[in-house]
């Protein structure tokens, strides 16, 4: 015999993208995250062209989770001073603020498995490493996100294959983004999704045009 699911993975998953297309966005330097579990979308906008669209704050660079909005901003400030290309003021978040960390959580993976934000994506991971305590202040082993931007204060300086290889793989991940192929149509209203049937669709490689569209509007059936 069998049971309906009292957890419907897609309608969580059309939800989840509505609320995230509707968010306010504010500057990371202004304290509006709330003291809250919760999920959130960092956007990018720099003069850095090797990270192509992804720099023209209209797609998320980051998308994570915690169980409190307000520290995980202020951690990621501080993981901002004194790094190679980047400042605070280049970046726009959007906070998602959850009932449970648990629910961040699954937020946190519809957003990534929906949109693939570059510094999630598995050749590129480790910007939301943070410092282990004192005694490895300086000292700890650095990740291909360090690669990319060195100069965190805990972290050990990267070695110059590492950086190499961080941006060949930042090279590869922009020339090989990936979107769902329905939800982020600009041709249909967002409130749709709520209505729509069927399962969440799986990422497909986006073109040169799709790119071009901001991160605004949700739309049509999930399959």
């Amino acid at each position: 015999m069998q049971h309906d699911d009292p957890f419907d993975h897609n309608q969580f998953a059309r939800l989840a993208l509505s609320v995230a297309s509707e968010a306010d966005r504010t500057p990371l330097a202004e304290d509006s995250a709330p003291r809250a579990p919760g999920a959130y979308l960092l956007f990018l906008a720099a003069p850095l062209p090797v990270y192509g669209d992804f720099a023209t704050g209209r797609w998320p660079v980051y998308a994570g989770s915690t169980t409190d909005l307000a520290a995980r901003r202020r951690r990621h400030i501080l993981n901002l001073r004194g790094v190679t290309g980047l400042r605070t003021e280049h970046f726009q978040a959007s906070w998602l603020p959850q009932p449970t960390f648990g629910a961040a959580l699954h937020v946190e993976d519809v957003l990534i498995a929906e949109l693939q934000p570059p510094w999630c994506r598995p050749p590129l991971r480790g910007w939301g490493s943070k410092s282990q305590g004192r005694t490895r202040v300086a000292g700890q082993r650095p990740s291909a996100w360090d690669g990319l931007h060195p100069g965190r204060l805990w972290s050990q300086q990267p070695t110059d294959l590492l950086r190499a290889l961080a941006h060949v793989a930042l090279l590869e991940v922009v020339a090989n983004p990936w979107r769902p192929p329905v939800t982020w149509s600009p041709l249909q209203d967002w409130r749709e999704v709520a209505d729509a049937s069927g399962p969440v669709r799986h990422c497909h490689a986006v073109t040169r045009d799709d790119r071009s569209r901001p991160f605004t509007s949700l739309a049509g059936g999930l399959s």
